[in-house]
């Protein structure tokens, strides 16, 4: 193998992201789209059936999040103690 010096400039400008890419590119798959897809995912009404699309059919918005914060049970719950 040639000594760092001898390495033609451009392989010494691309090789960093040649060894970080295929790992970024397996955490954005891994972790950012499915975390994406969660956060769309509760604006829709959970549902028994999905749609043609594979999406559940109705589009509640933020109203999923009123009826969480609205419900007693989760307002006494213990997870909430930790923002106390």
């Amino acid at each position: 193998m040639r000594p760092a010096a001898a390495r033609s400039p451009l392989l010494s400008l691309i090789m960093p992201y040649l060894l970080v890419g295929p790992t970024l590119a397996l955490v954005l798959l891994f972790n950012v789209l499915p975390a994406i897809q969660t956060v769309n995912d509760s604006f829709y009404r959970p549902a028994h059936g999905l749609n043609a699309a594979g999406k559940p059919s109705d589009f509640v918005g933020l109203q999923n999040y009123r009826d969480l914060f609205d419900s007693s049970h989760y307002m006494g719950s213990r997870f909430l103690d930790t923002f106390r």
